[in-house]
């Protein structure tokens, strides 16, 4: 479950909520740019940059203002626009709002307008329709929704259509991932949280549980993939369909491992490419709050790569093939980042 690091949080509440987190789906095509969430202390804000496959050439794209975050971002299919979710200002009708920017960061739009939360977009392979997390501002409106990419009037409620209800004993659905062929979402169902906020600040203190499921975009044909007891969340789609790449252990509970695991779209052949050592107990102590981790997974359009962020004395987006060899560090430094896509761009 990714942590909503929202208005006024700073860098401490990152690394409290480190383990929630958001990937993406990945369309077919060259390996281009990729793009990520990094913080800046300057403006106690997450911001999202750009890097080539490489790493080189990072690019600042969103400036949100102090103390506001733009966070996790989606390539479009064509690799000329990202989709984002932001709690900037912008016309102040709501906590959390999707926007849209072309690939260099120009032509910043709002596309959600109304009250509530609205995050974590995901492009069908058309590139007419998003879904999203949202709540319109009505804990009963919880799920996941579909919208329109474009509105120039900005996307209402009425203009949106619902995909999944979240049940009783569950807190939220999260993180929808649409399939490269766009007959199934991947998503992440959360339950047994004793704190539930949309800044999404749920980790192990609240106790916070999640499992993968999938479903068609009409609602129907509803699976569980993964167990409660794996603690499994942001799925990825391979470009081809066939594979969904996800991390467990992302609350961070002492003793459970960040693990990367890939399995078949229906569930089956579940394999643990990347493991880490056992997260020790640090308590609140996060001026010190040093292991070695690993989350976050997303494909690489030719599908010969997965990246992901790993957590050693600062973070690093870092790549490896699909059995897991050859760990390469592709954007390192001592900045907080997290929260990768990559897209087509050159």
């Amino acid at each position: 479950m990714r942590a909503r690091l929202l208005s006024s949080l700073a860098f401490v509440v990152a690394l409290a909520a480190v383990m929630a987190t958001t990937s993406s789906a990945t369309f077919s095509g060259s390996n281009g740019r990729i793009s990520f969430a990094r913080y800046l202390p300057e403006t106690n804000s997450l911001e999202i940059f750009s890097a080539s496959s490489t790493g080189s050439n990072v690019t600042q794209l969103t400036t949100s203002g102090q103390d506001h975050s733009s966070i996790y971002s989606d390539w479009s299919p064509d690799g000329n626009t990202i989709a984002f979710d932001s709690d900037r200002p912008g016309d102040g009708t709501g906590l959390v709002q999707i926007w849209t920017m072309n690939w260099d960061g120009t032509a910043q739009t709002q596309l959600t307008t109304g009250p509530g939360f609205h995050g974590d977009p995901s492009w069908f392979s058309a590139g007419t329709q998003l879904a999203i997390e949202s709540d319109w501002g009505n804990p009963a409106l919880e799920g996941i929704w579909l919208i329109p990419s474009s509105d120039a009037d900005g996307v209402t409620q009425g203009e949106a259509t619902r995909v999944t209800t979240t049940p009783s004993n569950a807190a939220f659905d999260e993180e929808p991932q649409v399939s490269p062929t766009g007959q199934w979402i991947a998503f992440t169902r959360v339950k047994r949280c004793s704190d539930i906020q949309h800044g999404r600040l749920a980790g192990t203190q609240h106790g916070c549980i999640s499992a993968i499921f999938v479903v068609h975009p009409d609602g129907t044909g509803l699976q569980q993939l993964t167990s409660w007891g794996l603690n499994a969340d942001e799925p990825d789609w391979s470009p081809d369909g066939q594979k969904i790449v996800f991390d467990s252990c992302d609350s961070g509970r002492p003793g459970c491992k960040g693990a990367i695991l890939v399995m078949n779209a229906d569930g089956s052949g579940m394999t643990r490419i990347v493991d880490s050592p056992p997260v020790g107990n640090v308590g609140h102590d996060f001026a010190n709050f040093k292991f070695d981790y690993r989350n976050n997974p997303t494909w690489s359009p030719d599908g010969t790569k997965i990246m992901y962020t790993h957590w050693a004395n600062g973070t690093s987006l870092v790549t490896v093939n699909p059995d897991g060899s050859g760990e390469t560090t592709v954007v390192g430094g001592d900045a907080f980042q997290n929260w990768a896509d990559w897209g087509t761009h050159a």
